[in-house]
């Protein structure tokens, strides 16, 4: 995932996030800044939410 973001290849994210605390743990995107814009959030009754971010044209 860090390559595809690093080289631009992505267009859209969708990111289930369950409600869990596990500590540390790597980044995302390796530590480098990523532009998302919020497109859409959607909450399911067991807790995870899941997160649609657009990113911005090449």
């Amino acid at each position: 995932m860090q390559w595809l973001l690093g080289n631009k290849l992505v267009d859209d994210l969708y990111l289930q996030i369950a409600p869990v605390i596990a500590g540390t743990g790597r980044t995302l995107a390796g530590g480098e800044h990523i532009p998302l814009t919020p497109a859409s959030t959607r909450a399911f009754a067991n807790g995870v939410i899941e997160a649609h971010y657009t990113l911005p044209p090449n």
